[in-house]
């Protein structure tokens, strides 16, 4: 998990509850513990570390909560120069946590055990195991027995599973993270673009971290704050959850469509990283590190923009990933279906 290193710049203290104020010394006080750390991360600094997700939402929260409160100082201030900063800060922030993605992340982060359960599950059709296969999956894996009934029982407890009968199976919001997890189809393109403006106000910090991870799992980029868009070659429902804080259109840029699709997309480096895991997976000579390497390059394979033929890369790698992805699936059927029945010795 991508979490944000904060160095302490201007943060002072304060017993009043609410707005930041401006402190005797001429600095910025934030009196709430966690607001201040949102506001502390005017020096930023970012370190990726593994953990059980392969995202930034962390970061991407902390810094939400920043942008907002140092946004209100600029408000209370009315100064030309705090307004500048603040729109630098802004800038800055966003810009070095959307760039602080998977893209910059180790090839191959440590896989933690409920991390490890997940992607069996989320790999399974349907997504039920027994908890002898998934104990026996895990020890393939690298993961001791008594590691993975801890994990089962916390994530039992947290509802990330439900258990019946010695069966554990997604709870109904991981089973659509798995439905997710599933690509759309493509359709022809024709040269319209989908785009989708949010016009809800008032959200939390946590809302709008939300949104934008909702938006990417849409394969839609942000050409600017609020505003949503990618080439409607894709046929998928838009959900209804994002209906009710967008409007939604189809539109035609009058700009170069390729120009566009690169100031949205990296896909030089998405490409790169998209080989590495190609590379690695030739090298790969045991099967806990194969394990690790496929749950990386599937949360990889989730960020593939689908975009049209005529906008990607030469070698685009996503075809041959999937192929190993479906070919690894398949193997785990087999195993699974090795290990008898589902129902017994939990």
């Amino acid at each position: 998990m991508a979490a944000l290193t904060c160095r302490p710049d201007a943060v002072g203290t304060s017993d009043v509850r609410g707005s930041p104020k401006m402190g005797t010394n001429g600095r910025i006080e934030v009196p709430d513990r966690k607001k201040r750390r949102g506001i502390e991360a005017v020096g930023v600094e970012h370190r990726l570390q593994g953990g059980d997700e392969i995202d930034v939402q962390s970061a991407l929260a902390v810094t939400e909560v920043a942008a907002e409160y140092v946004t209100v100082a600029g408000q209370l201030f009315h100064t030309r120069k705090l307004h500048d900063n603040v729109t630098r800060f802004k800038t800055v922030i966003r810009g070095s946590v959307y760039s602080a993605t998977p893209m910059k992340s180790p090839l191959v982060p440590p896989v933690s055990a409920r991390s490890a359960v997940l992607s069996l599950l989320l790999g399974a059709h349907p997504p039920t195991l027994s908890g002898r296969e998934i104990v026996r999956a895990m020890e393939l894996f690298g993961i001791a027995e008594s590691t993975t009934r801890v994990a089962l029982t916390r994530m039992t407890a947290s509802g990330d599973l439900t258990r019946h009968d010695a069966v554990y199976t997604l709870s109904d919001r991981l089973a659509q993270r798995q439905r997710d997890v599933e690509p759309p189809e493509k359709k022809v393109w024709d040269r319209t673009w989908e785009m989708a403006i949010v016009t809800t106000t008032g959200r939390s910090a946590t809302d709008r971290v939300a949104l934008r991870r909702d938006m990417r799992r849409q394969r839609v980029a942000e050409l600017r704050e609020g505003v949503w868009t990618r080439p409607a070659n894709l046929r998928r429902p838009w959900p209804h959850r994002l209906n009710e804080v967008t409007t939604c259109f189809e539109a035609v840029p009058l700009s170069d469509a390729a120009t566009l699709v690169a100031q949205l997309w990296d896909l030089a480096s998405w490409a790169a990283r998209g080989h590495g895991y190609l590379d690695a997976f030739d090298a790969v000579g045991d099967e806990p590190t194969r394990f690790k390497t496929m749950v990386a390059a599937v949360h990889h394979l989730q960020t593939d923009p689908l975009l049209p033929e005529e906008f990607l890369p030469a070698d685009w790698p996503a075809g041959a990933l999937t192929t190993i992805y479906d070919d690894y699936r398949a193997w785990l059927a087999a195993v699974r279906g090795q290990m008898g029945p589902a129902g017994s010795d939990g």
